[in-house]
């Protein structure tokens, strides 16, 4: 298999993984607003009980109440 073929579907194997988020306060025309973003210091990889990289592919198709697939038109 050539690696040209092995890049497109390497996204399919990417672990799952999670950031935190925090709030922030700025000031706009002298009113302070707050925020939610994300803390870009806080990702991490989620695993299972054993300690393994959890993965959840996308699914190409997909029937039913699932989210849609890849090739799920409407």
């Amino acid at each position: 298999m050539s690696s040209i073929s092995l890049i497109p579907a390497s996204w399919l194997f990417v672990p799952v993984g999670m950031f935190d988020s925090q709030e922030v306060q700025y000031q706009v025309d002298g009113q302070t607003k707050t925020r939610k973003v994300v803390d870009p210091h806080s990702f991490r990889i989620l695993t299972n009980e054993a300690g393994e990289e959890q993965y959840h592919p996308v699914k190409f198709f997909t029937t039913g109440d699932e989210s849609p697939g890849l090739m799920n038109f409407p």
